[in-house]
């Protein structure tokens, strides 16, 4: 059985490999870490042990709420704007495709057929504005 920590390794290396802008892991503290420069998005990851799903369920075993927060420090002559028609519309697609979760090796499925949703729409504070997507994922059994 995959474990949350497996998870958390495998979602935040595939969220950094996105392509476009400079992305780096941060620590999952809930923190909005000062090491990210301007231009680059830092990225959390988040896992949760949800609960044994029933066995009579087409996905069975542990799953996982998995929250990826994205925090980009807006460069001083990016605007707000540019960064949420592009980099952000970008990364946010693709953190909202099933293969994005489906492809890593710690992921079985999706449960009750679920999918993944933007959990916090695009707020800024300050010079960053932050966003999360979250998933509810079946760990797989490798």
């Amino acid at each position: 059985m995959a474990s949350l920590s497996d998870l958390e390794t495998q979602v935040g290396a595939a969220a950094v490999a996105l392509p476009g802008g400079t992305k780096l892991r941060l620590p999952s503290d809930y923190s909005t870490d000062e090491r990210v420069e301007p231009g680059e998005t830092g990225v959390q990851v988040r896992a949760t042990l949800l609960a044994i799903v029933n066995a009579d369920s087409a996905v069975s075993g542990e799953a996982a709420r998995v929250e990826v927060v994205m925090i980009r420090r807006l460069a001083i002559a990016q605007s707000e704007q540019a960064y949420m028609a592009g980099d952000l519309v970008a990364d946010q697609s693709a953190l909202l495709l099933h293969s994005f979760w489906t492809d890593l090796a710690a992921v079985y499925g999706f449960v009750d057929d679920g999918e993944p949703g933007v959990n916090q729409q695009p707020e800024r504070i300050g010079p960053l504005l932050i966003y999360s997507v979250l998933a509810d994922v079946a760990l797989s059994s490798a």
